[in-house]
């Protein structure tokens, strides 16, 4: 007691340790059994047991990689991409109304690149929040945006972009070639009834990609539009467009088009959808088609100023089961198309159920 003790360098792995029965309390020792001293040499390591009921190093994985069970490993667990579910918040997004058009569309990007190394459909995620954007979202081939519902997820544009009045504010497809598996879901997006605004567009839309359950609010131009004549593919088939509402702005008078399809080869899975005018400003046409064969349930339009449904020049087979709604001057409006079978329209108001332009068949 009161003296200097000196310790000799202890052997390979061991440390310091309490020890009543030395007089100076401490001495080095080996680690006991079931602990293994495999030094930490990076931030971010951890220690995981393994096979042989020692404790090991796990080096740390990459970015936002997450640790899951993997009874392949030596040790039970490996450092896996997290499930290809991308959520903006993790790149920066606050999702508040300020700008987060920069950290959405990184989160996009990390879910592209994923989606090229291990061939999986990638999901970027916006949670509940309001995301301001201040420039075009483009997804890719095998990437969708998915919210947390439309009333919970909202994409906020409040002033004009490049792209907004032409292809969209969010648009499916860079227009180069056909997308596959890309999906917009469970989202609003307000569009603040800037003029000649466009909700969703595309022009490369093909098997697995579309809309469904999006809200497009305060559009003047269109709610969702897909032309495929205007990209490089030059069609779009197989779509989906399923349970959306768009809403025209209360602007500009009589205009603007909920939904607009066309030049397409193979008929898409049309179901459910709702467009909104208003008896001030009503819109032009509530769902447009052209120059694509299609079937369609359940379409809804209110407030529509001159037609609720135009089959267009071109649609060489159309079947529309279920129109309704009120304020339009015509339900549904044919062109010059092959061959139409309609059931299920109901008109409040107006004055014509159906006009036949063209030498359709029914």
């Amino acid at each position: 007691a009161g003296r200097c003790r000196h310790h000799d360098a202890g052997a390979a792995g061991q440390s310091v340790s309490g020890i009543n029965a030395t007089c100076d309390g401490i001495d080095l020792v080996s680690p006991p059994a079931g602990v293994y001293a495999d030094p930490i040499t990076t931030k971010g390591d951890l220690v995981v047991g393994g096979t042989t009921g020692l404790a090991g190093r796990h080096p740390i994985g990459t970015n936002r990689y997450v640790l899951t069970a993997d009874s392949t490993t030596a040790d039970g667990v490996a450092w896996q991409a997290p499930f290809d579910v991308y959520n903006v918040k993790h790149y920066g997004a606050l999702g508040i109304g300020t700008d987060d058009t920069v950290a959405v569309q990184a989160a996009v990007t990390a879910a592209n690149v994923q989606a090229g190394v291990d061939g999986k459909n990638g999901k970027v995620y916006l949670p509940t929040g309001i995301y301001l954007i201040s420039g075009q979202l483009v997804l890719p081939s095998t990437v969708s945006m998915i919210g947390a519902g439309v009333r919970n997820t909202k994409i906020l544009v409040t002033s004009t972009f490049s792209g907004l009045t032409t292809t969209g504010a969010v648009r499916l497809g860079s227009g180069a070639g056909a997308i596959f598996g890309t999906m917009l879901e469970d989202l609003m997006i307000e569009l603040s009834s800037i003029t000649g605004s466009i909700g969703v567009y595309s022009t490369d839309v093909q098997n697995g990609s579309g809309c469904r359950n999006v809200l497009v609010n305060n559009f003047v131009s269109n709610g969702i539009k897909f032309d495929g004549a205007a990209g490089a593919f030059g069609t779009v088939n197989a779509f989906i467009l399923e349970h959306n509402e768009v809403y025209k702005a209360n602007t500009g008078g009589t205009g603007g088009t909920g939904y607009s399809i066309e030049t397409g080869t193979f008929p898409s899975s049309i179901i459910d959808n709702t467009a909104y005018g208003n008896p001030a400003n009503p819109l032009s046409t509530g769902f447009y088609a052209a120059s694509i064969p299609f079937a369609a349930q359940s379409i809804n339009v209110d407030g529509a100023g001159t037609n609720g449904v135009v089959i267009g020049t071109g649609v060489n087979a159309a079947a529309v089961a279920g129109v309704t709604g009120v304020g339009w001057t015509t339900v549904v409006r044919i062109q010059t198309v092959n061959s139409v079978a309609l059931s299920g329209l109901y008109r409040s108001g107006g004055t014509n159920t159906i006009v036949d332009e063209g030498n359709s068949g029914f």
